[in-house]
């Protein structure tokens, strides 16, 4: 019996090691943006349903309650009557569909909801985009502390500055 050696390319190796795992981030760049722009899409019909063309909604609360039980027996949980609230006030907050950010995740958004100043959630939402690691940009904001970290590009240092 003949004796295989074993495959010792390292070069090879980490070249499609890259591309896979390069691959995979795009998918999950890919999922993510999609759930965005769909609850967006969710969000902005709940709203035009509620308002029929009104400045203000009369029977939401029917509505969502309805909604959610129809969606949850379709597609199962993530569809219930607060998570619906959420896209709603998703489309509310930015309601200019190619201002969002395909950068940001569906969490990142749930989290900048709790941002009530539209200039300091603006100011967070731009900021984000600059900032390599954006989810500990975001680990203060779901307890109401705001912690801004920059780092220049070629050396790591960093500062932080404590906004309210």
């Amino acid at each position: 019996m003949k004796n295989i050696e074993p495959y010792n390319n390292t070069n090879l190796y980490a070249e499609i090691k890259h591309l896979i795992e390069e691959a995979r981030k795009q998918v999950v760049r890919s999922v993510n943006s999609a759930m965005v722009f769909t609850y967006w899409e969710i969000g902005k019909r709940i709203v035009e349903e509620e308002q029929k063309g009104e400045d203000r909604a009369e029977y939401g609360t029917y509505l969502l309650r309805n909604l959610s039980e129809e969606l949850t027996r379709e597609f199962g949980k993530g569809f219930n009557e607060r998570c619906l609230r959420r896209m709603r006030q998703f489309y509310l907050l930015f309601p200019i569909r190619s201002a969002l950010r395909t950068e940001l995740s569906w969490t990142h958004y749930r989290l900048l909801f709790n941002i009530e100043k539209e200039e300091v959630r603006n100011y967070y939402l731009t900021e984000s985009i600059v900032i390599e690691q954006i989810t500990r940009f975001f680990i203060g904001v779901g307890q109401g502390i705001f912690i801004r970290s920059t780092a220049a590009t070629n050396n790591y240092r960093s500062r932080q500055t404590i906004l309210h």
